[in-house]
């Protein structure tokens, strides 16, 4: 007689359960911090990255995990059931752990009896902190759940263009609204020039310089040795564009007002005395966080947050009118607090403008001049000829036209002049025209759309060429930027 072995028992082995693993990590930690305060201190990067890991791992989690267990579910009753249960379960444990947190704070009172001098505690660090708890509507609530981002370093290469087309406008004699002698003046920090963006825009700017094209462009760095809460190694800055090939350098403290001063005038006067690129390279100090969702002292340690306090240039420029004699202690106090009124009066001016509240609010400023270039009635060119032509021949014609029609015109892009572009969109413009307003750029897109952005609100008309629409996505961005910069100017000077 035969029959099935049983089933081997599962033995649960305690050290390999979850829980059991935090709680022994727990007391680990706890022990290090007070065996080894120190190296605990040095050891909080790794928390830091496993919370943030844990924060970026969350979603696609719970997103698979959802559509994992629904598409398993063939009874969609089934579905709303474990939801509402899941809900509720949610609900009671939050509520359960809410008390055990406040049973626990009043019967315990952690924190009682430190002796703590609150004066001498910096409460400027959790102000941020202390704002976000103030009670907001249902709808900020929502728009504070959207993500917010910002670009990089995409204003570079649109000062490129604007640096550009200083020279180029007066060459094709059309008017334009910089004086000849202007410079361009474009500020970014330390962390940003690393970006792609910002490392082509200077390129493109030495590119050109290189073959004698006028460049009057002064970039500005504004080094805090901080981005976010990523260092910037010592002396990066000076050692990447102290000795850069075709780019005066100028150096100067931050936090000296009179330094500052005499290294951006003496920048300032070569670059238009030359029509040549140089770099500013100002050491500033940041106070606070990055921005108000940033808590510096969870990266930074206190003695180098209170050392960047001496360096606050509004503070180092009241001690040196006071040591000049310049000012009084309560005269300086008395313009740091008009001016303080000052930025609060126009802070409230700026809150009552009209708010994007509506869609069509939103569609306004992007839909403002929509009416004017529908009325502008299309003009037929080229040949009266009813005989059909290519689009690539069309195009062409239409680009002939336009260069005829406008001395402000310009085409650029890769390998339009002289082999007329990759599809022949752009052949025999060259010829035509001049290689002052058609012509061949360096292989770089960003810096492409960038000096299109620049010479637009200068005075001409940019026709930027991209070959193909894969080398579009990563220069876009900057258009983006630009389009939404405008929605602002638009709004202020919309009706009510």
């Amino acid at each position: 007689m035969t029959g099935e072995a049983p089933a081997a028992r599962y033995i649960r082995i305690w050290w390999k359960e979850l829980w059991v693993q935090v709680m022994i990590a727990m007391v680990l930690g706890v022990a290090l911090g007070v065996l080894r305060p120190e190296l605990a201190v040095q050891m909080q990067p790794l928390g830091d990255a496993f919370i943030k890991a844990i924060r970026m791992l969350i979603a696609p989690i719970i997103f698979c995990t959802v559509v994992s267990g629904i598409a398993h579910m063939a009874d969609m009753a089934r579905v709303g059931r474990v939801a509402i249960k899941a809900i509720l379960y949610f609900e009671l444990i939050t509520t359960f752990a809410l008390i055990i947190g406040l049973v626990a704070v009043n019967l315990l009172q952690p924190g009682a009896g430190m002796n703590v001098d609150p004066l001498s505690i910096n409460a400027s660090v959790v102000e941020p902190y202390v704002k976000q708890t103030a009670v907001i509507g249902l709808v900020p609530f929502l728009m504070n759940i959207i993500p917010q981002t910002s670009t990089i370093a995409s204003h570079l290469p649109r000062a490129v263009g604007v640096a550009f087309s200083i020279a180029r406008a007066k060459k094709l004699g059309v008017p334009c609204p910089w004086p000849d002698d202007a410079i361009t003046v474009c500020s970014f920090g330390d962390a940003s020039v690393n970006h792609s963006t910002a490392v082509g825009a200077i390129n493109a700017t030495l590119h050109s310089a290189y073959q004698g094209v006028p460049m009057p462009l002064l970039f500005v760095c504004e080094d805090n040795g901080i981005g976010i809460s990523v260092k910037t190694p010592q002396e990066w800055i000076a050692r990447t564009y102290g000795n850069r090939d075709g780019l005066r350098y100028f150096a100067a403290d931050g936090s000296d007002l009179a330094a500052t001063f005499d290294a951006a005038a003496a920048a300032a006067a070569w670059v238009r005395s030359h029509r040549r690129p140089a770099f500013l390279h100002l050491r500033m100090v940041r106070l606070m966080g990055h921005a108000g969702s940033d808590y510096e002292p969870a990266y930074r340690r206190p003695d180098e947050i209170a050392a960047d306090f001496d360096r606050d240039p509004v503070l180092c420029t009241a001690k040196l009118l006071i040591s000049h004699g310049a000012l009084t202690p309560a005269e300086t106090i008395g313009r740091y607090e008009a001016k303080r009124a000052n930025v609060i009066e126009l802070a409230t001016e700026a809150a009552e403008l009209a708010q994007l509240d509506s869609a069509q609010a939103v569609m306004q400023p992007i839909t403002a001049s929509l009416d004017e270039a529908q009325a502008i009635a299309p003009v037929t060119v080229g040949s009266a000829s009813d005989a059909p032509v290519t689009v690539a021949l069309a195009i062409n014609r239409a680009l002939q036209d336009i260069l005829d029609r406008y001395p402000e015109a310009m085409i650029f892009g890769e390998d339009v002049a002289r082999k007329g572009g990759v599809y022949g969109v752009t052949r025999g413009l060259l010829g035509k025209a001049s290689s002052a307003r058609v012509f061949d750029t360096l292989l770089d897109e960003q810096s492409i759309l960038g000096l299109g952005l620049g010479a637009g609100v200068s005075g001409l008309l940019p026709i930027p060429e991209i070959q193909y629409l894969a080398y579009f996505h990563n220069a876009a961005d900057q258009i983006r930027v630009a389009a939404a910069r405008q929605m602002p100017a638009l709004l202020a000077s919309a009706p009510r």
